[in-house]
């Protein structure tokens, strides 16, 4: 369910290419630092584009230092940014996001790895939980939710994917130093991004559910090809809405892109489209 939200490469500029990275690392540096090395392997795309999506609606640009790892130890200039509040915030919402989808695989497909992960990642989220109580517990709930539909085999997509939604509407609701005139926007923002993913990863999935008789909503609803598109394109169209919307300081090339070219191509690649079709 994750690692959908990233950008075109090739359509972003060589300096938002070097933010995009040094932001990669930064997150990636400040989860190993708040919950240790195993945790780091669990880094996120989508955790990337949200601690840039905060770093963006505040006043203050981010430092970047030099990164020193082996992750394109071939690059000498290779920089990561500096912690803030809005890098260690993703760094949590990363740990969580990764321990309930290790815990939800471990359910659905009682698969070991996943339940060593999971097991592994369970004291960082009671650190978390003690932190953000707020978000862990919007999170559990709307998590448990959602689980409890898939089990009973919920046929409406769009009700199981408002959970989803709502719970990236409660990351973006609980984010630090939000301004209120930000905040309706950013809720938008996330809910119709969280409806994205959860059914781009449940179209991504169809055939490797089908074939080993698990869970899919497409599939139970018997949704066609175009009405899968529309509810994939709305969502992505939404989301840009409510990103024009946000009082952004830096970054909009980037999330811009991530949002009406990075999405859409991964939808137009999961759907099976031509690559020069429009929305």
């Amino acid at each position: 369910m994750f690692g959908y939200v990233r950008p075109m490469d090739c359509e972003l500029k060589v300096k938002d290419q070097t933010t995009y990275r040094a932001a990669y690392c930064g997150l990636c540096k400040v989860i190993k630092h708040r919950h240790g090395r195993f945790a780091s392997l669990f880094l996120t795309y989508d955790c990337t584009f949200l601690s840039l999506l905060l770093l963006a609606l505040k006043p203050d640009s981010p430092h970047c230092s030099k990164c020193h790892c082996l992750h394109r130890c071939n690059q000498s200039h290779k920089l990561s940014m500096d912690s803030t509040p809005a890098i260690e915030y993703a760094a949590d919402v990363n740990v969580l996001l990764s321990y309930y989808k290790c815990r939800d695989d471990w359910q659905d497909e009682k698969r070991l790895s996943k339940r060593f992960c999971a097991a592994m990642l369970k004291p960082k989220v009671g650190r978390i939980k003690l932190a953000q109580s707020r978000l862990a517990a919007a999170m559990e709930k709307q998590m448990g939710e959602l689980s409890e539909l898939e089990r009973e085999g919920c046929t409406d997509s769009d009700k199981v994917a408002d959970k989803f939604a709502n719970l990236l509407c409660a990351i973006g609701d609980n984010a630090p130093n939000v301004t209120k005139g930000d905040k309706v926007a950013l809720h938008w923002l996330m809910y119709n991004l969280g409806r994205w993913i959860y059914l781009i990863d449940a179209a991504d999935d169809m055939d490797n559910d089908k074939n080993k008789g698990r869970y899919n909503p497409f599939i139970l609803a018997g949704r066609s090809k175009e009405d899968t598109a529309y509810t994939l394109y709305q969502s992505l169209n939404e989301a840009k809405n409510a990103l024009n919307v946000l009082n952004l300081a830096r970054y909009g090339d980037i999330l811009d892109n991530i949002i009406t070219l990075g999405c859409v191509q991964k939808t137009r690649s999961v759907l099976k489209e031509k690559q020069d079709e429009s929305l």
